[in-house]
């Protein structure tokens, strides 16, 4: 599988695919046939001798592709049904040609309005694979028609290999408008697309496989206007990961305070510690009501600060402002009365490169001033209330919603299955992390290792990106023996190996 470290919009690809056959003068029928290759040999490894295997197919390139597919899986020995969704006379040349030698060669093709919805779904659910050849990248809306109903025949499916991207999804930016068929492998040409990675997208494609259509994807792929995302993998991490110097010591390595912790959640704000700590911060100072000192007895590296009213806060600011760069405000504290006087002191009194989490995003629904040193780390409903939407609206648009909250605040990391980071110009998706990681308080250590990188002498996209990336990877090394019954603590006890790692 290819290395990535950048995924584009189809747009991006397409004009790739266009280049390809204007200017090296690769014919399309060439293309098509590397592709439909390519992902015989992904379905060859999926199915066995005898098999039988059903290519859903529409009338576009995509169907080409699955046509050819077909071809190479019946020489292989499968049992190969094709089922055209549309009509013949809307295929294009190269996908016509290629449907052609599949009648001549006497591999069954069924067009799916000649089958009743049960009669279609049976067909299709005796298949050891279904390959999915609907539509293809540029494939814009909900699917339709006889597509939509091939879409549903599939729900039963053992195992399903899509061609380029579910069908359903748009590749552009993950969204899903209508139904969309769930893929178990996905092997696309040329490149990742955004799709692939953004959820609800990436709920869809399952394990992603990069081939190549007879020439290097570099050779091919133009992005003049910047359309690209950084995806962040092992690869982005190490080049940029902050090293720790022999002759370091801790005020070298960054100080972090953190304004946190209530009587309802005393635990968020030693959580949203051992991240900072965890993460390689030389200073962790918390400042928090009184009632939380106990909760943090058991790590006695953080410096306690006790908070219990706006005007100690202030003090508290002017103390350790030399030697905290980087403050983190809102795990657990609460949405009272006295929280907001907390956090409106903070937010006036400004001075810290800041890091909002929890209920400081409830307080700062009412700022309306964007600021260049600010990262908010909301989850969908947080970020819903922050645009005045519904949580169903993020998740179904979360790259749109991280760039509008990231040119409202300033940079903006939307925690959720494909952790997204934007300013609102700028746009990168993480690899990693998994369920492991929907657990209370995992935020909480999120903030905290967030405040740590950006400490350390990263800019805030690193910073934020880095951290991301790690207490991803931390959850998924946990996962290892159970996504069920971690606690949030075992996470940030396990960023020190992640980060050993890398380096």
């Amino acid at each position: 599988m290819k290395t990535l470290n950048k995924i584009y919009p189809s747009e991006v690809i397409q004009s790739a695919d266009r280049y390809a056959m204007d200017h090296l003068g690769i014919p399309s029928e060439i293309l098509m046939e590397n592709a439909g290759i390519a992902c015989s040999d992904m379905a060859a490894s999926m199915s066995a001798v005898g098999d039988d295997v059903a290519v859903l197919a529409g009338t576009g390139s995509n169907g080409g592709d699955g046509f050819v597919v077909a071809r190479h899986l019946a020489r292989m020995g499968r049992r190969v049904s094709v089922f055209l969704a549309g009509y013949e006379s809307r295929l294009s040349d190269a996908a016509s040609a290629n449907y052609s030698i599949l009648t001549k060669l006497h591999i069954p093709c069924v067009k799916t309005e000649d089958l009743s919805d049960p009669e279609l779904a049976d067909s299709v659910g005796r298949a050891s694979l279904v390959v999915d050849a609907l539509l293809g990248t540029g494939a814009k809306g909900a699917p339709r028609g006889e597509v939509l109903r091939a879409v549903r025949s599939s729900r039963k499916a053992r195992q399903i290999l899509a061609i380029d991207g579910p069908s359903g999804v748009d590749l552009s930016d993950g969204t899903v408008l209508g139904e969309a068929i769930k893929a178990d492998v996905t092997v696309t040409m040329i490149a990742g697309k955004i799709g692939h990675f953004v959820s609800p997208g990436r709920l869809y494609s399952g394990d992603l496989v990069i081939a190549h259509i007879g020439v290097d994807g570099d050779v091919i792929v133009r992005d003049d206007e910047g359309l690209s995302m950084d995806l962040i993998d092992r690869l982005w991490v190490e080049e940029r990961y902050p090293s720790t110097h022999l002759d370091a010591h801790k005020g070298s390595r960054g100080g972090v305070l953190i304004v946190a912790g209530s009587l309802r959640y005393p635990g968020a704000a030693a959580l949203a510690s051992m991240g900072a700590l965890r993460g390689g911060a030389g200073l962790c100072v918390l400042a928090a009501p009184e009632i939380v000192r106990p909760y943090i007895s058991s790590i006695p590296e953080v410096i306690f600060e006790p908070m219990n009213s706006s005007d100690e806060l202030s003090v508290i600011l002017d103390r350790w402002r030399e030697r905290c760069s980087v403050a983190v405000v809102g795990p657990g504290l609460d949405r009272n009365g006295l929280s907001e006087e907390i956090f409106s002191c903070f937010w006036e009194y400004g001075g810290y490169k800041t890091v909002v989490d929890g209920d400081g995003l409830f307080f700062l629904a009412s700022r309306k001033d964007r600021r260049e040193n600010l990262l908010i780390t909301p989850h969908e409903g947080e970020a819903a209330r922050l645009l005045d939407c519904t949580p169903s609206d993020v998740a179904y648009r979360r790259l749109s919603v991280v760039t509008e909250l990231g040119k409202k605040y300033g940079l903006c990391l939307l925690k959720g299955y494909g952790t997204l980071i934007s300013d609102g110009r700028r746009r990168s998706v993480i690899s990693s992390g998994n369920q492991a990681l929907s657990i209370p308080g995992s935020g909480d250590v999120l903030s905290g290792l967030v405040g740590a990188m950006w400490a350390r002498g990263l800019s805030s996209m690193e910073a934020g990106a880095i951290a991301s990336w790690i207490h991803g990877v931390s959850g998924e090394n946990l996962s290892e023996k159970s996504v069920d019954g971690l606690r949030a603590s075992e996470i940030a006890d396990e960023i020190p190996s992640v980060m050993g790692e890398v380096l």
